[in-house]
């Protein structure tokens, strides 16, 4: 997801107030689908936590980040 961000600033690097818009729909974005994975996560379904886990480690062999 830093690649995601550092894109974002170098391409409204100019425009100001476009970068803060689009920084703010990015953590909006991000910090609510960290919510929603705790929210599965404290489900305690033994099931919902292993495929959580399998998708973080194969999203980090996929995309290293």
């Amino acid at each position: 997801l830093q690649t995601i961000k550092t894109k974002i600033l170098e391409k409204y690097d100019e425009d100001q107030t476009k970068c803060t818009l689009m920084m703010t729909i990015y953590t909006f974005i991000k910090t609510l689908s960290e919510c929603i994975v705790m929210l599965l996560m404290m489900t305690m379904n033994g099931y919902v936590l292993l495929t959580i886990a399998l998708g973080f480690s194969i999203g980090y062999v996929l995309f290293r980040a």
